[in-house]
């Protein structure tokens, strides 16, 4: 039981800081933001062209509804595999 103390202040003094955040930090915060996002550019250009030819073909099937479960497909492995990428 006095592990669980231990660790449990150990984790509210190194998670404090995150909570107090400073000037200099908001701006390296919003140059991270403005890099990731410059870097993201490519790949959302990539799948808005796959949407737009896509749906040419789909609509001559009749399945226009499938792009919806294509982007929530696509969302989810982009998701799952962008933390192996950024770290």
């Amino acid at each position: 039981m006095n592990n669980y103390i231990v660790l449990t202040k150990v984790l509210l003094k190194n998670g404090s800081n995150s909570a107090s955040m400073k000037k200099n930090s908001n701006i390296k915060k919003a140059a991270l933001w403005i890099i990731i996002l410059l870097a993201l550019l490519p790949t959302i250009k990539l799948f808005s062209l796959f949407i737009l030819s896509a749906y040419d073909y789909l609509y001559k099937i009749g399945q226009q509804g499938l792009i919806l479960s294509l982007g929530i497909s696509f969302t989810s492995v982009f998701i799952f595999f962008l933390p192996y990428f950024i770290l």
